[in-house]
């Protein structure tokens, strides 16, 4: 008997993304599902592709869940998730928004690892056609500048990035992962990277360029990268090239009263 899949495909930063979804004997649970989804992935929609896609996930249903306890702890884990292989994976229609979430989010790491590129913890502004990316400590005003250059320049990210080498060159890419303020466009976008900065909340204006190679990777694995625990080595390698290979680096210090100051700044830099 053969299976009915409604397949659609996404632009996730440059990679297609397939999701099959699997019609079952369970058509409420579907219905919602795959209207969430495709809800929070419309603005990545593309037509069906001409190649194969990088990575494609199918949605089923599971009769019996897999659960893991610990009874000492009290904890239960649900299996929401299986990789087949390295194009691959098998999901169900009982998980949550969150822990989709979780799967793009796996896929993306495992996509960039291999293909020059890797998440990046920043928010961002299109300025002048290019990524001018803001980079900062849990609370340290990542969101509240974009927010603030929203005026100005259009958003790039509040929250995460991704950064890929494409053709010699270093391009910024927006995410298809949930943001702190919903109005972040959530569409495909390729900008060429433009400059980053490492923001503090400081009354007085300041604004230094970054030379010493050893103090940006320190501030930019501690601020921005994303180290997983699975893949961590060549995340740290690819953190140590790019941080050698690109010049661009600036800290910037400001202040609310001060803010009017950093636009005149930015358009000046």
């Amino acid at each position: 008997m053969a299976i009915h899949m409604d397949i659609r495909f996404f632009n996730f930063a440059g990679f297609t993304i397939a999701i099959r979804f699997e019609e079952t004997l369970y058509p409420a649970f579907e219905k919602d599902f795959k209207e969430n989804i495709l809800a929070a992935y419309q603005g990545f929609a593309i037509e069906k592709p001409t190649k194969k896609p990088h990575f494609t996930i199918d949605v089923t249903t599971r009769e019996n869940v897999e659960t893991i306890v610990r009874k000492k702890e009290g904890k239960y884990f649900v299996n929401y998730y299986e990789e087949k292989n390295k194009s691959k994976g098998i999901t169900y229609y009982f998980i949550s928004r969150l822990q989709f979430e979780l799967i793009i989010r796996k896929v993306m790491h495992n996509l960039l690892e291999s293909n020059d590129g890797f998440l990046l913890h920043a928010s961002g502004s299109v300025i002048d056609n290019k990524a001018y990316l803001f980079l900062a400590d849990a609370g340290g005003g990542k969101s509240t500048i974009a927010r603030l250059l929203l005026n100005h320049y259009t958003r790039l990210s509040d929250d995460t990035v991704v950064i890929r080498k494409q053709n010699s060159k270093f391009y910024v890419h927006r995410t298809p992962l949930r943001e702190k303020r919903p109005q972040s466009e959530k569409m495909p976008g390729m900008f060429p990277l433009g400059k980053i900065f490492f923001i503090h909340k400081n009354p007085e204006l300041q604004i230094e360029k970054l030379e010493d190679k050893e103090i940006i990777l320190s501030k930019f694995l501690k601020q921005g990268f994303f180290l997983q625990k699975e893949g961590m080595r060549n995340k740290i390698y690819w953190a140590f090239d790019f941080v050698k290979q690109w010049s661009e680096f600036y800290d910037l210090s400001y202040g609310l009263q001060n803010f009017n100051r950093v636009i005149e700044l930015l358009q000046r830099i």
